[in-house]
């Protein structure tokens, strides 16, 4: 963060972030992941379920890593040292 325009990246790679997990969770929503697969009807009764529900939740995890990435675009103070320089 301390170098010129570093939070711009650290906050850019957030919203990049957050868009691939909109896409994900879409993806899983709409079940475009179908094409992928060939499988018997038996397996898929079963198994398109899960993989729907693990897109959308892929998609969840990486929007909220990416709104806290995202985090220095919206704050304009840099967090305090002694937080970070104790760990």
């Amino acid at each position: 963060m301390q170098q010129p325009f570093g939070r711009w990246l650290v906050g850019g790679v957030g919203l990049i972030m957050i868009g691939v997990g909109i896409a994900h969770a879409f993806k899983g929503y709409k079940a475009k992941f179908d094409k992928h697969f060939s499988m018997p009807t038996q397996t898929q009764q079963w198994a398109y379920p899960i993989c729907r529900f693990g897109l959308v939740i892929r998609g969840v995890v990486f929007v909220i890593v990416g709104s806290f990435l995202s985090s220095p675009l919206i704050k304009s103070t840099p967090m305090k040292q002694a937080v970070w320089g104790s760990v």
